[in-house]
């Protein structure tokens, strides 16, 4: 093999090996360039779902509700258990005052819509 043979494969080989590397460099870095935007990102993200939900439990402070605990879980209640209460859902509902008007109960604060709707047991 003659010498000129020799230059032009050992330029094709360090031609490749210099692509192969500058590549591979290229996408290292991008790939970590990405990673820790979304890091970043999901970190912002769950500092704004943070900040949400605490001014949510601010509003629903200063709106009057009230914290009921049962069964484990944690509810929000701002209607009074009264019969002015009863007698407003009665006006929702466009019943007059009567016998229509008795299947209208209410039901116990801080129980869950699943309890309720449930089987027909009844809420004691």
């Amino acid at each position: 093999m003659s010498f000129r043979w020799k230059i032009v494969f050992s330029s094709i080989i360090f031609v490749a090996i210099a692509v192969s590397v500058s590549g591979y460099l290229l996408l290292n870095l991008t790939y970590s360039r990405r990673w820790d935007s979304e890091i970043e990102q999901s970190v912002e993200e769950n500092r704004l779902i943070c900040a949400t939900l605490s001014a949510g439990i601010e509003a629903a402070d200063a709106a009057g509700y009230r914290q009921i605990s049962g069964d484990g879980e944690t509810y929000y209640s701002n209607v009074p258990e009264t019969d002015a209460s009863l007698a407003f859902v009665r006006s929702i509902l466009d019943l007059p005052d009567g016998p229509e008007a008795a299947k209208i109960q209410m039901a116990p604060q801080g129980v869950p819509l699943d309890k309720l709707l449930g089987p027909a047991t009844g809420y004691g």
